[in-house]
Protein backbone atom coordinates (compact mmCIF):
# COMPACT_ATOMS: atom_id res chain seq x y z
CA UNK A 1 0.00 0.00 0.00
CA UNK A 2 1.10 3.54 -1.03
CA UNK A 3 0.32 5.28 2.47
CA UNK A 4 3.24 8.33 1.40
CA UNK A 5 0.10 8.84 -1.62
CA UNK A 6 -2.10 10.22 1.29
CA UNK A 7 -0.55 13.25 2.20
CA UNK A 8 -3.28 15.64 1.91
CA UNK A 9 -2.39 18.68 -0.45
CA UNK A 10 -4.30 21.97 0.41
CA UNK A 11 -6.44 23.70 -2.47
CA UNK A 12 -3.43 25.71 -3.09
CA UNK A 13 -0.61 22.84 -3.74
CA UNK A 14 1.00 23.66 -0.07
CA UNK A 15 1.47 20.93 2.16
CA UNK A 16 -0.55 21.41 5.21
CA UNK A 17 0.88 22.47 8.66
CA UNK A 18 1.92 20.40 10.73
CA UNK A 19 0.23 18.96 13.82
CA UNK A 20 0.92 20.68 17.47
CA UNK A 21 0.27 19.59 20.77
CA UNK A 22 -3.22 20.04 21.39
CA UNK A 23 -4.70 19.41 18.10
CA UNK A 24 -7.65 16.94 18.02
CA UNK A 25 -6.93 14.24 15.62
CA UNK A 26 -8.33 11.11 14.14
CA UNK A 27 -5.93 7.67 14.12
CA UNK A 28 -7.16 5.70 11.11
CA UNK A 29 -6.22 2.66 9.94
CA UNK A 30 -5.28 2.49 6.10
CA UNK A 31 -6.18 -0.87 4.64
CA UNK A 32 -10.00 -0.39 6.48
CA UNK A 33 -10.36 3.17 7.01
CA UNK A 34 -11.51 1.96 10.32
CA UNK A 35 -10.03 4.96 13.14
CA UNK A 36 -9.13 3.86 16.55
CA UNK A 37 -12.28 4.31 18.90
CA UNK A 38 -12.76 4.59 22.83
CA UNK A 39 -16.24 3.50 24.64
CA UNK A 40 -17.56 5.27 27.04
CA UNK A 41 -15.34 2.26 29.00
CA UNK A 42 -12.27 2.91 27.82
CA UNK A 43 -12.27 -0.27 25.87
CA UNK A 44 -10.11 0.97 22.20
CA UNK A 45 -11.06 -0.99 18.82
CA UNK A 46 -10.97 0.35 15.41
CA UNK A 47 -14.82 -1.47 14.07
CA UNK A 48 -16.19 1.62 13.22
CA UNK A 49 -15.28 4.05 10.18
CA UNK A 50 -17.10 6.59 12.12
CA UNK A 51 -15.43 10.49 12.49
CA UNK A 52 -17.37 11.26 16.13
CA UNK A 53 -16.85 12.29 19.38
CA UNK A 54 -15.86 8.72 20.20
CA UNK A 55 -12.37 8.76 17.56
CA UNK A 56 -11.62 12.22 18.84
CA UNK A 57 -7.95 12.28 20.26
CA UNK A 58 -6.04 15.45 21.67
CA UNK A 59 -2.40 14.88 21.43
CA UNK A 60 -0.40 16.21 23.64
CA UNK A 61 3.49 16.73 23.60
CA UNK A 62 5.59 15.78 26.91
CA UNK A 63 8.20 18.28 25.54
CA UNK A 64 5.10 20.45 26.13
CA UNK A 65 3.74 23.05 23.35
CA UNK A 66 4.91 23.40 20.03
CA UNK A 67 5.17 21.14 16.55
CA UNK A 68 4.73 17.66 16.52
CA UNK A 69 7.56 15.56 15.19
CA UNK A 70 8.50 12.21 14.00
CA UNK A 71 10.23 10.69 17.23
CA UNK A 72 8.42 12.71 19.52
CA UNK A 73 6.92 11.38 22.82
CA UNK A 74 2.98 12.33 23.28
CA UNK A 75 0.05 11.80 25.82
CA UNK A 76 -3.57 10.78 23.87
CA UNK A 77 -6.40 11.80 25.87
CA UNK A 78 -9.86 10.78 24.27
CA UNK A 79 -12.73 11.73 24.58
CA UNK A 80 -13.56 10.78 28.14
CA UNK A 81 -10.83 12.92 29.28
CA UNK A 82 -8.91 9.78 30.31
CA UNK A 83 -5.37 9.02 28.78
CA UNK A 84 -4.25 5.77 26.72
CA UNK A 85 -2.47 3.27 28.88
CA UNK A 86 -0.28 0.19 28.85
CA UNK A 87 -0.91 -0.36 32.17
CA UNK A 88 -3.66 -3.15 31.20
CA UNK A 89 -3.29 -3.64 28.11
CA UNK A 90 -4.19 -0.94 26.24
CA UNK A 91 -7.10 1.33 27.37
CA UNK A 92 -8.03 4.62 27.80
CA UNK A 93 -8.27 4.46 31.93
CA UNK A 94 -5.76 6.46 33.03
CA UNK A 95 -6.69 9.89 34.90
CA UNK A 96 -3.11 10.93 34.67
CA UNK A 97 0.03 11.13 32.16
CA UNK A 98 2.85 9.28 33.78
CA UNK A 99 4.73 6.68 32.16
CA UNK A 100 2.70 4.38 31.27
CA UNK A 101 0.85 7.10 28.99
CA UNK A 102 3.94 7.86 27.25
CA UNK A 103 3.92 7.09 23.32
CA UNK A 104 6.23 7.24 20.82
CA UNK A 105 4.59 8.61 17.30
CA UNK A 106 7.06 8.49 14.27
CA UNK A 107 6.58 8.82 10.50
CA UNK A 108 6.13 5.35 8.87
CA UNK A 109 9.29 6.79 6.64
CA UNK A 110 11.68 8.93 7.68
CA UNK A 111 11.64 12.34 10.05
CA UNK A 112 10.55 15.15 10.23
CA UNK A 113 7.28 16.92 11.16
CA UNK A 114 3.99 14.75 11.55
CA UNK A 115 0.94 16.76 9.30
CA UNK A 116 -2.28 15.56 8.46
CA UNK A 117 -2.37 12.50 6.18
CA UNK A 118 0.75 10.77 7.41
CA UNK A 119 1.35 7.58 7.92
CA UNK A 120 2.68 7.15 11.57
CA UNK A 121 3.03 4.06 14.54
CA UNK A 122 2.77 4.43 18.22
CA UNK A 123 4.65 3.07 20.25
CA UNK A 124 5.09 2.50 23.72
CA UNK A 125 7.66 3.85 26.50
CA UNK A 126 8.30 -0.22 26.91
CA UNK A 127 8.89 -0.02 22.65
CA UNK A 128 5.51 -1.67 22.01
CA UNK A 129 3.97 -1.26 19.04
CA UNK A 130 -0.06 -0.17 19.21
CA UNK A 131 -1.56 -2.42 16.47
CA UNK A 132 -4.71 -3.71 14.49
CA UNK A 133 -5.22 -7.15 15.32
CA UNK A 134 -6.19 -7.93 11.83
CA UNK A 135 -5.63 -4.78 9.61
CA UNK A 136 -7.63 -6.53 6.42
CA UNK A 137 -10.92 -6.53 8.84
CA UNK A 138 -12.10 -4.55 11.74
CA UNK A 139 -10.09 -5.47 14.46
CA UNK A 140 -9.27 -5.28 17.97
CA UNK A 141 -6.59 -2.52 18.83
CA UNK A 142 -3.59 -4.03 21.27
CA UNK A 143 0.05 -4.10 22.01
CA UNK A 144 2.26 -5.98 20.35
CA UNK A 145 5.35 -6.79 18.24
CA UNK A 146 4.26 -6.82 15.14
CA UNK A 147 6.16 -3.71 12.93
CA UNK A 148 4.19 -3.83 9.55
CA UNK A 149 0.80 -2.45 7.88
CA UNK A 150 -1.08 -3.47 11.31
CA UNK A 151 1.36 -0.64 13.47
CA UNK A 152 0.18 2.14 10.72
CA UNK A 153 -2.10 4.41 11.03
CA UNK A 154 -2.85 7.63 9.38
CA UNK A 155 -3.22 10.56 11.39
CA UNK A 156 -6.42 13.07 10.27
CA UNK A 157 -6.95 16.64 11.75
CA UNK A 158 -10.76 15.79 14.00
CA UNK A 159 -13.28 18.52 13.26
Amino acid sequence: AALAALVVVGATGDTPPSLVSGDQVFFTVPATDHRITVEDNGYVQAYWTHHGVWQHFTLQRDAGSGEVASGDTVYLRAWTGKYLSRSTGLSASSSGTGRDEKFTISLASGAGAIAPGSAVTLETNKNEPVVVQDPASPGVVLLGTRRDLAAQFVVEMAP
